[in-house]
């Protein structure tokens, strides 16, 4: 048997092969087939390869267009060539997966390599075979788009990508986001599952979501079966300024009025003998659990009511006003909880779902009520009343969580990546990454790497302009003021632009007082509002078809979409996007030296240069991001002003319209 440091030598070895054929493919190859040369990404390329051959994870933010996925394909694919081992890609959205998969065929081509490759979405993007046959079989009338999902179900096609005229109603009908493989007569015909088996196998490259990577994690930490190759020792995080939420919501508990009450009832029909004696204790939890359920809704309503949160978002729980509610229902269910374990059948087969769930239930209630939790709690709504109420909590260290599913196995390396991931600039890498780090638990010693953030080749300074207005009062003391003053301002700027404007807000209340505001004006641009349940993509091809038109969006539109040309000509930053004080950012807030430089600031100008990310997207893009906020104007007072501008890549910061214009036309007239 090899000693430790002979096989190390020869690892190290095969590493600088890989290195060497890096090299030469960016330098020699690419530039041959008409690649333009990035610095930023021949240097990423190499980071990688330095970090996986001294077996460190990495993080590296790549700005817009440097081309971050060649950059990290190209070891990669060389990397499986030579060891034969299973690479894993995560991001967090499916644009990104599938764009993934024709550049790893394009990267295939030209190192003249033929990997095994599979596109893993998350189960609610494939139909299932069995909930086609039995809908075929059951339902008189099937209107055409589902005759088609079921037809090409059966005949293998099972990606919902395929069926775009279908409705969410009607995907849900036949989604296998339920599946449960092992007990289906079908398995064995079941193209999903076929490849869900694949993947368990494959020495290729697999393309997946933060979602089922986490997953994954999760059962290998809890020794459960895993979803892929347990060979698997190198894992790409692109979009890596996700991977904390992500990480919190496969760990955050949910309980409903209705979750509840299911239960209670499965935890009844476990028992073998009195089951009529628990008929009063379920009466008086249901009567119980309908107070409390009242109550939290007319929580939620006034937080909406008086702006406090967002509706979707996470509330806070008010603890003094259910304060009886939650004593009645801990003396309750645990008398209940006594009678049920008493008289189980142990012949009975419940998976542990009805006992188990309300024993968790009950520690959540002691819990919450606790000064020293190790939980975070809180409330979120669907607008639908006490039914579409969830009590929901998550450990308070969600880094320590991060950093033992993705950073503690000393056989696995991982390499995180996205443009967003620096806050500031500093003279030490570390120190850039500070509040990823914070937040994911990324190790800071020898097993850690921060590449030096690579910055956009896109010539901003040439093409784009900042402009930050002066003009409005502060939103918090005069918020009718800043909106109508804002409304002038987005007009201003529109003139300039004959429309092509995306507008980013941080609040729904507020993109719907200003497009409610602005559809009265008469203006000569046609208006266009991201609608809840709306298609992003069917809204981004609204705006495109309309080249002079104004889109309002919030939330998922501040990230991932991209509009090359001149139908996107300027972003507009309603507000800076600092994070609503909810129940996680406050306690983050609790522990922190300085709330605002250690984490809203951060956290906002994460999100910030996303948004205006939005807006140069190739060499030849130009245009205008506009910031209304006055917080970071000139006459603000505001500290951080100067860190927020020299955190992002738009240098040209002007205050005046009349420059913003003048410098806006020379753009084109240079052309």
């Amino acid at each position: 048997m090899e000693s430790k440091a002979k096989l190390d030598a020869k690892h190290k070895n095969r590493y600088e092969k890989i290195m060497q054929k890096t090299y030469e493919v960016f330098t020699k190859t690419l530039p041959s087939l008409g690649f333009e040369e990035r610095l930023g990404q021949q240097d990423m390329a190499y980071d990688i390869t330095e970090a996986l051959r001294d077996r460190q994870h990495i993080v590296i933010e790549a700005g817009v267009g440097i081309g971050k996925s060649f950059a990290y394909l190209i070891p990669l694919l060389l990397y499986n060539k030579d060891y034969n081992e299973p690479i894993l890609i995560a991001t967090s959205s499916i644009a990104l997966q599938e764009q993934l998969i024709n550049d790893i065929n394009n990267v295939s081509n030209i190192l003249g390599l033929n990997p095994e490759v599979h596109l893993a979405k998350g189960m609610r993007n494939y139909s299932c075979i069995s909930k086609c046959l039995k809908l075929e079989n059951n339902c008189i009338s099937i209107n055409e788009n589902l005759k088609t999902v079921i037809e090409l179900t059966k005949s293998g096609t099972i990606d919902k990508a395929k069926f775009l005229e279908v409705s969410p109603t009607e995907w849900k009908q036949v989604s296998a986001e339920d599946c449960n493989s092992k007990n289906c007569k079908y398995r064995n015909n079941c193209v999903f599952i076929r490849d869900r088996e694949r993947l368990k196998s494959s020495q290729g490259i697999i393309v997946t979501n933060q979602d089922m990577l986490t997953k994954n994690l999760m059962n290998r930490s809890e020794y459960k079966n895993e979803m892929f190759n347990k060979e698997i020792n190198c894992i790409i995080i692109d979009e890596g300024h996700n991977l904390e939420e992500k990480v919190r919501n496969a760990y955050t508990s949910k309980w409903t009025y209705r979750s509840i009450k299911n239960d209670i009832l499965s935890a009844r029909d476990s028992m073998r003998y009195n089951k009529s004696n628990v008929s009063d204790q379920i009466e008086i939890l249901y009567d119980i659990l309908d107070k409390l359920y009242t109550k939290l809704n007319r929580q939620v309503f006034t937080a909406l009511e008086t702006e406090v949160a967002e509706e979707g978002g996470r509330l806070h729980v008010d603890l003094t006003d259910i304060k009886e509610e939650l004593r009645l229902l801990i003396s309750k269910l645990d008398n209940y909880l006594i009678f049920v374990i008493a008289n189980l059948d142990d012949r009975y087969d419940y998976n542990d779902d009805g006992v188990d769930n309300l024993y968790k239930l009950l520690n959540l209630f002691r819990d919450i009520q606790k000064k020293d939790s190790n939980s975070v709690y809180w409330l979120t709504s669907d607008g639908k009343g006490k039914k579409g109420i969830s009590i929901e909590s998550c450990s308070k260290e969600v880094n320590r969580t991060i950093h033992k599913l993705y950073f503690s196995n000393p056989k696995v390396n991982t390499v995180i990546t996205s443009a967003t991931l620096t806050h500031q600039k500093c003279q030490k890498d570390d120190e850039s990454y500070s509040y990823f780090i914070n937040n994911t638990g990324f190790p800071t010693d020898e097993r850690g790497f921060f590449s030096t953030p690579k910055d956009s080749p896109f010539p901003y300074d040439k093409h784009s302009i900042l402009y930050v207005s002066d003009k409005l009062p502060f939103y918090e003391d005069n918020k009718d003021g800043f909106i109508n003053g804002a409304i002038q301002e987005i007009i201003n700027l529109s003139k300039i632009t004959d429309g092509k404007t995306l507008i980013l807000f941080t609040s729904k209340k507020d993109m719907t007082a200003v497009y409610d505001k602005m559809t009265k004006l008469n203006l000569p641009w046609k208006l266009i509002k991201q609608d809840d349940g709306s298609s992003q993509s069917e809204t981004l091809e609204v705006f495109k078809m309309d080249v002079n038109s104004i889109l309002l969006g919030t939330g998922s539109f501040w990230e991932g979409i991209n509009i090359e040309g001149e139908a996107l000509s300027c972003v507009i930053i309603f507000r800076l996007p600092f994070p609503v004080p909810d129940p996680i950012i406050q306690y983050k807030c609790s522990v922190a030296n300085n709330k605002l430089y250690d984490v809203l600031l951060p956290h906002m100008i994460i999100k910030l240069k996303q948004g205006i990310g939005r807006l140069i997207r190739n060499n030849t893009d130009k245009g205008i991001v506009a910031i209304l906020d006055p917080r970071i104007g000139e006459t603000s007072g505001r500290k951080y002003r100067n860190i927020v501008l020299k955190s992002l890549p738009i240098k040209n910061v002007l205050h005046n319209l009349d420059e913003v214009k003048k410098k806006y036309d020379d753009f084109y007239s240079l052309n």
